[in-house]
């Protein structure tokens, strides 16, 4: 064979070699390309599923299990359609008046175990602990609120009640009850559980003597996370409000206006500070004894009048009078707005100075 042709043989051969490697390099790793790409989108998923995103929205619905539990379905919906885009429940919720809050990446509820259906008082075993779950269905125990020992007795620190923040920070819950020494709010930081702060009675009771004694309101978050704004209460009554700033945790009481009355008309602003009430009340809990008020009142010639009272500076004003039995109807449409309504059905809008 001729020197030529071999070069050429070789050539030829060495381009196939060349181009079965690149084509494999070209191959494999186009394929890892796609496997990489594929991981990509269930890490996608899975964030997604676990967290809302802008076009989602959550709601939930809880039905009665027992005497004091429920099942509560929990949906995720499109804001674009308004369909249903997931699902699913969750079994042996305590059931109160606030018994779940749902925020961007969690939603928060309080889970019994070893329940029975058909008790209020339980045995021994059962348990109360404060639980998070995801939108992708999966839960974890966050806080042991309460559980019940073989010798019957119950430890745990904390009521069945919470407040976590707008922003998932933080945890409100109430410590022991009104009447022992160490009754508190505390605060928590929600991923460590660590104390931020203890708002103990007993202290804000020494700081502020004009403060009647009441139980904890865990009270609510601003939209930012910023305030935790809540009250005092003995009963209907709110005794004094508070405000705590998250972070620096600074906090500020605001007794009551001394001459407020439990059961009447009343609506707070706690971005203002203000307080509107009136000053004969609108119910008593029982229609008879309210009816007896408002006779009462009519015989003596009152007149049931609206205040606006500024828990700062204690100023009150009076902005409106009616009869003893008319309702104002009163609500704040900004933090310097409030509306009520007079007995010839006009609205009007009184507006605070800032």
């Amino acid at each position: 064979m001729k020197r030529t042709h071999k070069i050429i043989i070789v050539g030829v051969l060495i381009a196939i070699a060349t181009g079965g490697v690149v084509y494999l390099f070209y191959f494999f790793g186009k394929n890892i390309s796609i496997q990489d790409k594929i991981k990509e989108r269930q890490v996608e998923k899975v964030r997604i599923e676990h967290c809302l995103v802008e076009n989602e929205s959550a709601d939930y619905a809880i039905e009665k299990r027992g005497l004091i539990g429920g099942i509560v379905k929990v949906n995720v919906q499109s804001k674009e359609s308004n369909s249903v885009i997931r699902s699913f429940t969750i079994d042996d919720v305590f059931k109160n008046y606030h018994p779940v809050e749902l925020y961007r990446c969690g939603i928060y509820l309080i889970r019994m175990f070893n329940y029975d259906v058909n008790k209020v008082k339980q045995g021994s075993g059962f348990k109360i602990e404060l639980w998070r779950y995801r939108y992708n269905s999966e839960g974890e125990s966050v806080l042991l609120l309460s559980e019940k020992e073989g010798n019957g007795l119950t430890k745990g620190d904390y009521s069945y009640d919470f407040r976590v923040s707008s922003d998932e920070k933080y945890l409100v819950l109430e410590k022991g009850y009104l009447g022992k020494d160490d009754y508190a709010l505390v605060i928590k930081d929600l991923n460590t559980l660590e104390d931020l702060l203890v708002f103990n009675l007993e202290d804000i009771l020494a700081k502020h003597p004009d403060v009647i004694p009441g139980s904890f309101g865990l009270g609510s978050w601003t939209q930012d996370g910023k305030y935790l704004y809540g009250d005092l209460f003995q009963g209907a009554l709110s005794t004094a409000y508070y405000r705590v700033e998250a972070g620096t945790w600074k906090t500020d009481i605001f007794p009551a206006p001394p001459d407020i009355l439990a059961g009447v008309e009343r609506t707070i602003n706690f971005q203002s500070l203000h307080l509107a009430y009136v000053d004969i009340p609108t119910f008593t809990g029982v229609q008879e004894v309210y009816e007896q008020i408002i006779e009462q009142a009519k015989k003596e010639g009152k007149q049931k009048n609206l205040f606006i009272y500024n828990l700062q500076t204690k100023e009150k004003t009076k902005i409106a009078s009616a009869d003893p039995d008319w309702r104002f109807n009163i609500k704040w449409l900004s933090d310097t707005e409030l509306q009520y309504e007079l007995p010839n059905s006009e609205r009007k809008i009184y507006k605070v100075e800032e």
